[in-house]
């Protein structure tokens, strides 16, 4: 992975001498080389890696743009794969699954063969009628969004 950040708008603050690689975590041995505008290298000790943010650090700066980083992140998948991915990954399975379940029948209101006849009131069109409710992928998507707000990234 390449990366090169120019200017003072997230993820490159150059004011504060910091950069936040977008393929996170990343350990120290992942970072090949960090290089300035002239492709000098820039010595590892002048800046400091937060592995799990991925955020890299500059010491005596200011440093000019572009700065260009080669390194390896994130996750192996799927052996690597946080459990709050793994479950995430479940939910939404699951969530699609019933809302292709609910897809087939709906519109179907009643099944009659011979002299037997069944009525089926559909819960999800009700619900929606009401606003209570946007169906199983809705439900699924804030506890989605609850198990992978940890591996969000806001820039302020």
């Amino acid at each position: 992975m390449q990366e090169t950040w120019r200017g003072d708008l997230p993820p490159f603050d150059t004011q504060n001498g910091r950069i936040f690689l977008t393929h996170y975590p990343v350990k120290d041995e992942d970072i090949l080389t960090v290089t300035s505008p002239s492709d000098a290298l820039i010595d590892p000790d002048s800046y400091e890696l937060e592995n799990r943010s991925g955020k890299l650090q500059f010491f005596g700066g200011p440093w000019s743009e572009p700065i260009r980083v080669i390194y390896s992140g994130g996750y192996h998948l799927p052996d690597e794969a946080p459990p709050a991915l793994k479950q995430a990954l479940a939910v939404m399975v699951g969530a699609a699954r019933t809302q292709v379940a609910q897809q087939l029948t709906s519109g179907i209101r009643s099944i009659s063969h011979r002299e037997s006849r069944v009525q089926f009131f559909d819960v999800t069109a009700a619900a929606a009628k009401s606003g209570a409710g946007s169906g199983a992928l809705g439900v699924a998507g804030n506890t989605v969004e609850q198990l992978l707000y940890h591996y969000m990234r806001f820039y302020v």
